[in-house]
């Protein structure tokens, strides 16, 4: 096993940064049309497990859902268009994911997402603590 090295601790600071600017391109399911979806911060990831966590037993699964639209709503900058809440006449920003998309889609591309951003790992490390 080697030491770390100042080195080795700036190189992995800057993959780190250069992270931020990660995408990921989602095939929407049924469709040929595709979705860019951002990496959002480690403070909104750690939120987003807190909404699943934090989900009353009795309606775990709706909190789910609920932590996974906001999840899909800051991840994706075409979704936050406040033209496109406007026209389909939208409460909250973040409902546009259930507006747009069914609950499969949903839930599709949410597990995709969680994937890609660690929140799975996180959440169950979270449940077994």
């Amino acid at each position: 096993m080697a030491n770390m090295t100042l080195d080795s601790l700036l190189n992995r600071a800057a993959a780190k940064e250069q992270a931020k600017n990660d995408t990921l391109e989602i095939k929407l399911p049924g469709s040929e049309d595709t979705l860019v979806f951002k990496r959002i911060s480690d403070e909104k990831v750690l939120e987003i497990v807190d909404q699943i966590t934090a989900s009353d037993k009795s309606a775990m699964l709706t909190g789910a859902m609920h932590a996974t639209d906001h999840m899909i709503y800051l991840s994706c900058e075409m979704l936050q268009n406040p033209e496109l809440h406007k026209q389909l006449g939208l409460a909250e920003p973040w409902d546009v994911a259930a507006k747009v998309f069914t609950l499969a889609e949903r839930n599709e591309i949410g597990g995709k997402l969680f994937d890609w951003l660690g929140v799975n790992d996180i959440a169950d490390e979270t449940k077994n603590a």
